[in-house]
């Protein structure tokens, strides 16, 4: 939903969105860097895919920015993508740009002398949070959001070609699913090994989802790992929120569906003071679901009880039309 929120707002607006990600859309080809938005934020954010690379004055309106924050790392044990409110917080306002690997701080060996100093990612340090101003949460459907990502994971699979027997075994139903859930749950088999006493975080919320009892009841669920990332993403986004006195505007993917999406798209626009100046907004496709076909009832529940033990309340009554 995030990728559409962006499109549709700029669509109806004609005002550029932003992102924390120069890297991801080349804004500037020369150097591989982006445009910030603010001179005086070098780090970001930037401007995204449709700027002029002009400054516009925002002091009467919200630039709407992508930020995935933390604890999203792929095929990673519990130990990366675990979180503190902090480091979420932190991650929420660093981005990166595409360097020449001459100028990159990083030392590493891969970036030899004959490399023809190619453009490689930077991971910057954050901005300053002041320079955020209030918050968009999209929320989709846990079942939806995890098959989606095994789906995407699968694309990145195809265009780096990465392994044949991989593309083999992960196919683009329901059966390399399960495929691609087993191999990461049998790789990554007890999130709680990772950890000692020492480095364990005290914070509730992640002792909890390191709790051995719910780990044993979300095993019977296939990518239990994302289950739980997913949970701690939403908690921890909302803190953020909370944290920063942010006003926050709450979006369900599905709210975009049908006669809703002139409200909702309205909605948008109205929280971050925009107009809708052009005829069209961007049309939207709404994806796949995949609850009732991938998951049995009984994984369902599971899921359910779970979730609604480790969400902060806030978040449950966000996400418990799910179930």
């Amino acid at each position: 939903g995030t990728s559409y929120t962006l499109a549709a707002t700029y669509s109806a607006s004609g005002i550029s969105t932003g992102t924390n990600y120069a890297a991801e859309n080349m804004a500037n080809e020369t150097t591989g860097g982006g445009y910030p938005i603010f001179p005086h934020s070098p780090n970001g954010p930037f401007w995204g895919h449709h700027h002029n690379h002009d400054f516009v004055n925002s002091s009467q309106f919200y630039i709407l920015t992508k930020s995935h924050c933390g604890g999203r790392c792929e095929r990673c044990p519990t130990t990366k993508w675990i979180e503190t409110p902090s480091q979420f917080q932190q991650h929420c306002a660093t981005g990166d740009v595409m360097i020449h690997s001459s100028k990159s701080k990083k030392k590493e060996k891969k970036h030899k002398e004959n490399d023809n100093d190619k453009l490689v990612k930077e991971i910057l340090p954050p901005y300053d949070t002041a320079l955020v101003s209030r918050a968009v949460h999209i929320i989709r459907n846990p079942f939806d959001n995890i098959v989606s990502r095994y789906n995407f994971h699968r694309k990145k699979i195809c265009k780096a070609n990465e392994s044949d027997a991989m593309l083999v075994r992960y196919t683009p139903d329901q059966d390399g699913f399960l495929s691609f859930c087993q191999d990461m749950d049998d790789y990554y088999h007890d999130p709680t090994s990772s950890f000692d006493d020492e480095t364990t975080t005290t914070t509730t919320s992640s002792s909890r989802l390191l709790d051995k009892e719910i780990i044993q009841r979300m095993k019977k669920v296939p990518c239990y790992n994302d289950f739980l990332r997913y949970i701690q993403w939403h908690n921890l986004a909302f803190t953020t929120t909370l944290n920063l006195s942010l006003p926050t505007l709450v979006i369900h993917y599905e709210d975009y569906e049908g006669d809703r999406f002139n409200n909702t798209l309205n909605s948008i626009l109205d929280f971050l003071s925009l107009e809708w100046k052009k005829k069209n907004a961007a049309e939207f496709i709404a994806g796949k679901t995949y609850q009732e076909d991938y998951f049995s009832r009984t994984q369902v529940r599971i899921v359910m009880e779970v979730m609604e033990t480790l969400a902060v309340v806030d978040v449950w009554d966000m996400i418990k039309r799910y179930f």
